[in-house]
């Protein structure tokens, strides 16, 4: 795809207002004409390099190959989601398991899908929260294991991206389970039983469910995976992403895509750098299934060439995709991490 220079790049103002915060040198005369050359291949002509400033000053890497948020979201995102219309069935969580039964998601208690209730197996339950629901409900959440965590997640099928409309919801009765569904207005949820995570991934956060993130892009039958990444919260958040005062809180930690091992470092949306304790284990488990999951995942989603996953794994050793994103993924903090998001791959995915 090729734009020429436009307002477009200015919409997002996420790299303005670090370089304000944050001391980001300026680029030389000899870097900003490096990545006015590499982008002119594309016929792109950014306005500013606030971009590429603040990428280079995190990370250390001076590379043009670097994909500017906006970039990524408004031009080369959209020229590879080429079926819009189908977008929002693709995107209701309530019907991943059934786009893709190869994979395992979370096991499902119950959902809503506008204004009616559905068991697990999609039997119309009605409209109201009845008897009938409530004892469905129940039954599958005591019969998949969900009463060890007297918990229960409650999502918006629709619309829960960044953590948002996700609640860990306490559930030691079914008396605790009707409230719960009584004071729930949304058109679209779904009940999830709590996914108790690997070791691995409790020894970052043991209060929420860390995630591993991957970008896949598909070319024909050939997927390649961009910039695999951990995701991990900060104590007394059930989510891997927390807002603080409305301010957004996220731990990324970079993963060798050959090796499925960790780095020593994790950086976050500040571009602040800490250390691993020494004593983490540094191996991701089941990396070849990670990996087999997201490959499978990208080739099943036939409308959609670019999709960033969110997969886990739970005490079991079970790889859980938690959810698939492909409405405007992010790529900023994974480039953090990583340095040029689709790496080798940029120019032929450019």
């Amino acid at each position: 795809p090729t734009r020429r220079s436009s307002d477009l790049y200015k919409k997002n103002h996420f790299a303005q207002d670090f370089i304000k915060e944050h001391h980001c040198p300026a680029l030389t005369k000899e870097e900003k004409a490096e990545i006015d050359r590499y982008w002119a291949t594309y016929h792109v002509k950014y306005k500013d390099y606030d971009w590429f400033r603040m990428f280079y000053s995190v990370t250390g890497i001076h590379d043009p190959h670097f994909l500017p948020q906006p970039f990524f979201e408004r031009v080369l995102y959209q020229y590879y989601r080429k079926k819009r219309k189908f977008f929002p069935a693709y995107a209701d969580k309530n019907m991943f398991p059934f786009f893709l039964p190869q994979l395992r998601f979370p096991d499902t208690i119950g959902k809503r899908m506008h204004y009616r209730y559905y068991d697990v197996d999609n039997q119309y339950l009605g409209d109201e929260v009845s008897d009938l629901v409530v004892d469905r409900f129940w039954d599958t959440f005591q019969k998949c294991g969900g009463g060890k965590e007297k918990a229960i997640i409650l999502k918006s099928s629709v619309d829960s991206g960044f953590g948002k409309n996700v609640r860990k919801l306490p559930v030691a009765s079914k008396e605790d389970l009707k409230k719960i569904l009584e004071g729930m207005d949304w058109e679209d949820l779904v009940l999830q039983k709590v996914v108790r995570q690997h070791p691995f991934f409790a020894q970052l956060n043991a209060d929420s469910v860390n995630i591993i993130r991957i970008t896949t892009w598909r070319k024909g039958n050939d997927v390649y995976l961009f910039s695999p990444t951990i995701r991990f919260g900060i104590r007394g958040f059930h989510t891997d992403v927390a807002f603080i005062d409305g301010k957004e809180i996220l731990n990324v930690l970079k993963i060798d895509p050959t090796t499925g091992r960790v780095a020593d470092t994790y950086v976050t949306l500040e571009g602040e750098h800490f250390d691993l304790p020494a004593e983490y284990d540094r191996q991701v488990p089941q990396w070849d299934k990670i990996v087999e999951t997201v490959t499978a995942g990208a080739r099943g989603l036939t409308y959609f060439d670019v999709v960033a996953w969110d997969v886990t794994v739970d005490d079991q050793d079970r790889v859980i995709c938690v959810e698939y994103n492909i409405n405007m993924p992010g790529s900023l903090i994974y480039q953090f991490a990583h340095g040029p998001l689709a790496g080798e791959q940029t120019d032929r995915s450019a």
